[in-house]
């Protein structure tokens, strides 16, 4: 008999239910009857959110390397969704595993003295192929600095975790939406220094805080430069798989993705934009579309049809600016000569 207690998180009929074995990191999969989800992907997440402050071992590369090792699987990859308080622009970064590591290391190198991950309202989701998701509306994370600053990112989290061949759930995707941030300063790190050109017997005093140690997107500047290196490296695979598509050069493959993004950001539903999207290069974007499927041309095809139209407008061209040799008058002077003039005037003959 199922017990009256259920979580709150919704379950598919049918999916496979998690057990745990003894203890949390053994696990295994089986199917069975019941519809209740025993919460292991949100243990996980805790014992995640758990080691973000190490203590002493935070500065030290080697405990991050573990960490990732144990935390997220080869292909994961940590995706940040960052708004810019000034301009209430969004952009979004995404962290490849092997670069993780530097990131988590890099923020306590920023005078990080502890990191804190609250979670609320988490929701755990179980599907077909050992694959669960935990969601979280309202996640936040506390960044304690060394000067007295505290700097608190609130937004949406998302973590889908899979089972590992060791038997143990890590991390295979990790989503982050900042939805706003908040600075406090602590009392005690605020100073008080005298004003210099004060001519009274009790000098006037002034207060002196701290200096911020985030940029307008909420990050320290030296951990906003590891995911602009990020966003790089990922904009150049880009650009290299492209090139091995295409067979085209770097530059020609770079001209060819800008131009398909700049279709995308005005909007490529119009015909016109299609088409020309079609006559380029080959792009190895994958999009999903609806209707008739557009002809698809080979690298090869393609750089025949290119020399074709040359050949053909380099002759049409050439048949422009020299006039045939049994060019007439339009306005002859001599009617008598005129009807002799094709006669006289030598041709050539197509079979001779």
């Amino acid at each position: 008999q199922q017990p009256q207690s259920q979580p709150s998180s919704v379950v598919r009929p049918g999916t496979p239910v998690i057990k745990s074995i003894d203890s949390p990191s053994a696990m295994t999969i089986s199917k069975t009857s019941g519809n209740q989800t025993s919460g292991q992907a949100v243990l996980r997440l805790l014992q995640f959110a758990e080691q973000l402050s190490p203590g002493e071992q935070a500065t030290d590369r080697s405990f991050w390397d573990i960490f990732v090792q144990d935390f997220f699987i080869a292909g994961s990859t940590l995706k940040m969704v960052l708004l810019n308080t000034e301009t209430n622009k969004r952009k979004s970064f995404e962290i490849n595993q092997p670069l993780l590591a530097r990131y988590f290391h890099t923020q306590y190198l920023c005078g990080i003295s502890s990191i804190q991950m609250t979670l609320e309202k988490t929701a755990e989701y179980i599907f077909p192929g050992g694959i669960m998701n935990v969601e979280c509306p309202r996640v936040s994370f506390l960044y304690k600095y060394e000067n007295g600053i505290l700097v608190a990112s609130t937004g949406h989290l998302m973590v889908q975790f899979t089972m590992s061949s060791e038997g143990v759930w890590k991390i295979e995707h990790m989503e982050f939406s900042c939805q706003g941030y908040e600075e406090y300063i602590n009392r005690a790190s605020i100073k008080s220094e005298p004003i210099s050109n004060s001519k009274k017997k009790a000098p006037l005093q002034h207060s002196v805080f701290p200096d911020t140690p985030i940029n307008k997107w909420g990050l320290p500047p030296r951990v906003f430069s590891i995911l602009q290196v990020s966003d790089i490296a990922e904009r150049l695979g880009e650009v290299i798989f492209h090139s091995i598509v295409s067979e085209l050069g770097p530059k020609e493959s770079l001209g060819a993705i800008a131009f398909h993004k700049q279709q995308e950001l005005s909007g490529d539903g119009e015909e016109d934009s299609k088409s020309q999207v079609y006559t380029m290069a080959p792009s190895p974007i994958v999009k999903t579309q609806t209707g008739v499927r557009p002809q698809t041309f080979t690298p090869s095809q393609h750089q025949a049809a290119l020399r074709q139209q040359q050949i053909q407008a380099t002759a049409a061209f050439q048949q422009f600016q020299q006039p045939p040799s049994h060019y007439q008058s339009a306005y002859p002077t001599n009617t008598t000569n005129n009807s002799n003039q094709f006669a006289s005037t030598p041709t050539t003959s197509p079979l001779s």
